[in-house]
């Protein structure tokens, strides 16, 4: 675990991702209080490893309290040509919509002139009166051979009690669906045009707000981490899940990974994995490793990384890997030889992109309070 890079004080990394691959690297990531960052690990001489280059302006409106802020970036494939890309982020309800806590919202903004950051629309809006963060994972995905557009995909929370009649009038909420930012029209709550079309891969997911996929090597299946919060809006639970396309809560197309069963949801065999919050540390982040980020061995395999906390008396952070027990018939997750150097890192992100060429790791240190970010590699053998 390599020490790359410090980020200011009050930031934290949410997401990233990036639209071309390139031999230095380069990911653009987000910071929950509004920022967008290039980050290229190992820069040329005269470059910096981080580079601010936009942040959200007050009449967007971020809300960052309760766990919620900007949280994601992604990039279309067919952004050299277009210039657009998109952010992900809770903002507050306008004036007239107290009865809202906040409004998921995707807006669109393009690059032009190198990193100038111009805003473009908003293509999605979808209202929450959930007082935390929901969903908030962003990620574009190759052209449909049906539709010939590139959907965007998202998930959002707000029914993780799966109430029948706020499934059938919102289905957007606690699911991940599609929209085609490129047939959305400029929308708001305060003057609201007919809602985008959209496309549905799964709901009934409770709150999935952590996800990944291979939009361009196996893009059949979304593993997401879903919370699940208690009657005081308290976080009870993290739940390992993965959903196929056209999953709801009440068919059985999901892909089951496990057995292992989750007590407050019906769909039990859906789960891998369940963190109890009250007396674990749960997992901040989740990735879906590319073979080039780590090398054999590593490729094509579900990471979490979890952070330290005070229900375990701050143990060391992990890093873990998916992985099939083909004896018991079912996946466990094993630890990574990751050497932490004694570090105790929490709000940690993985950052990286199905085409990094690494795969990087932010994290705040318990002791100094500093958010740094660490590249993950192979140890280098040393010749004698």
């Amino acid at each position: 675990m390599e020490y790359l890079a410090t980020l200011p004080t009050k930031s934290e990394i949410t997401g990233s991702d990036m639209f071309e691959m390139r031999l230095d690297g380069l990911v653009y990531f987000t910071t929950r209080e509004g920022d967008v960052w290039r980050f290229i690990p190992k820069p040329k001489e005269g470059d910096s490893v981080l580079t601010k280059i936009y942040t959200l302006p007050d009449s967007f409106r971020l809300d960052t309290s309760a766990d919620k802020g900007l949280y994601d970036i992604a990039f279309l494939r067919n952004f050299a040509r277009s210039r657009a890309f998109y952010l992900c982020f809770a903002a507050k309800p306008p004036m007239g919509h107290s009865y809202l806590n906040h409004v998921l919202t995707v807006a669109e903004f393009v690059m032009l002139d190198g990193e100038k950051v111009v805003f473009s629309k908003i293509v999605d809006e979808v209202p929450q009166e959930v007082p935390y963060r929901s969903g908030g994972f962003m990620k574009g995905s190759s052209t449909t051979a049906a539709t010939g557009h590139m959907p965007l995909w998202i998930s959002s929370g707000g029914n993780q009690d799966h109430k029948p009649d706020l499934l059938e009038n919102q289905p957007k909420y606690s699911s991940i669906y599609g929209i085609f930012p490129d047939k959305a029209m400029r929308r708001n709550l305060e003057q609201p045009v007919a809602p985008p079309k959209f496309a549905l891969w799964a709901n009934g997911l409770a709150n999935p707000y952590e996800c990944d996929y291979a939009a361009l090597g196996k893009p059949n299946s979304i593993v997401c981490l879903t919370r699940h919060y208690g009657v005081e809006n308290e976080l009870v639970a993290v739940a390992l899940f993965s959903a196929e396309p056209g999953h709801t809560f009440n068919e059985v197309t999901s892909s089951g990974m496990s057995t292992n069963g989750y007590s407050s949801v019906q769909k039990s065999h859906t789960y891998t994995d369940i963190f109890d919050a009250t007396q674990n540390c749960v997992p901040d982040s989740l990735i879906y490793s590319q073979s080039n980020m780590l090398g054999y061995g590593f490729g094509s395999r579900v990471m979490l990384a979890t952070p330290t906390c005070e229900e375990e008396s701050f143990p060391e952070s992990t890093l873990k890997i998916l992985v099939r027990d083909y004896e018991e018939r079912k996946w466990v997750l094993i630890p990574m030889p990751v050497d932490f150097r004694g570090k105790k890192l929490w709000g940690m992100q993985m950052i990286g992109a199905e085409r990094t060429l690494g795969l990087f790791m932010g994290g705040r240190d318990l002791f100094t309070g500093d958010y740094e970010i660490y590249w993950l590699h192979n140890k280098e053998v040393k010749k004698a």
